[in-house]
C-alpha cells in the first residue's frame, strides 16, 4: 500500500509561478519531486481508491478558494530537526483550514496530528537552522509581491521516495469540470 496525500497545486500566472518554482529549485529539496502546492492531507498509509472516494465526497460541497500569498515566514519543523520557509496565504487562509478539517473528518480522523497545528502554506525552502530560514524569509519578503490565485480542486497523489504520481484530480463541488490547477 502506497503513502497517499491530498494537495492543491498553484495555478498562478506563468511569471509568478516561474518565480515560485525558481525559488523552490534553489531552496527546497522536494522541488524536483512535486510542484508548488498546498498540502491538505499529509502522506498516510491508506488504500488509494479509498482515499479518492473519501476526497470526492468531502470536496463535493466545497466552493473554489481564492487566496493571496503576501508573505514568507520561517517555521521550525516540529517533526524533523530542520526548519522551512513558507509562503502564507492571508486571504483564503480560513477557507483552506476548513477544507483541511473537512478532509480529516471521518476516514482520516485517526491520521490527524492534533499535536501539530495546521498552517496553510506553500513550502519554498528548507534549511538546517531556523536562523537560516529567517534570513531567507526576510530576503523573500523584500521582493515578494502579492500573488492571487484560486483553487478549484485537489489532487490525490501517491508519494514514493523518488517520485510523486497523481492518482486522481477532484474538483470542488461548485467548480467547473476538472478545473483543478496546474499540478501536472
Amino acid at each position: 500500500m502506497a503513502k497517499v496525500a491530498v494537495v492543491a497545486y498553484l495555478d498562478l500566472p506563468e511569471e509568478e509561478l516561474d518565480w515560485v518554482e525558481r525559488l523552490r529549485a534553489r531552496h527546497d529539496p522536494q522541488a524536483s519531486l512535486i510542484k508548488a502546492h498546498f498540502t491538505l492531507v499529509f502522506p498516510v498509509q491508506i488504500a488509494t481508491e479509498l482515499l479518492i472516494d473519501h476526497v470526492r465526497v468531502k470536496l463535493a460541497g466545497v466552493r473554489p478558494v481564492p487566496f493571496v500569498l503576501r508573505r514568507a515566514a520561517a517555521v521550525r519543523d516540529v517533526v524533523a530537526h530542520a526548519s522551512h520557509v513558507f509562503l502564507l496565504p492571508e486571504e483564503g487562509r480560513q477557507e483552506l483550514l476548513a477544507v483541511h478539517d473537512r478532509l480529516y473528518d471521518g476516514l482520516l480522523r485517526p491520521h490527524l496530528r492534533a499535536d501539530i497545528p495546521f498552517v496553510p502554506h506553500v513550502t519554498v525552502g528548507a534549511c538546517r537552522t531556523l536562523e537560516e530560514c529567517e534570513r531567507l524569509a526576510a530576503e523573500i519578503n523584500g521582493t515578494l509581491r502579492p500573488m492571487r490565485d484560486t483553487l478549484y480542486g485537489a489532487d490525490v497523489i501517491e508519494v514514493g521516495v523518488s517520485a510523486v504520481r497523481t492518482a486522481a484530480r477532484v474538483s470542488f463541488g461548485e467548480a467547473g469540470p476538472n478545473r483543478v490547477g496546474a499540478g501536472e
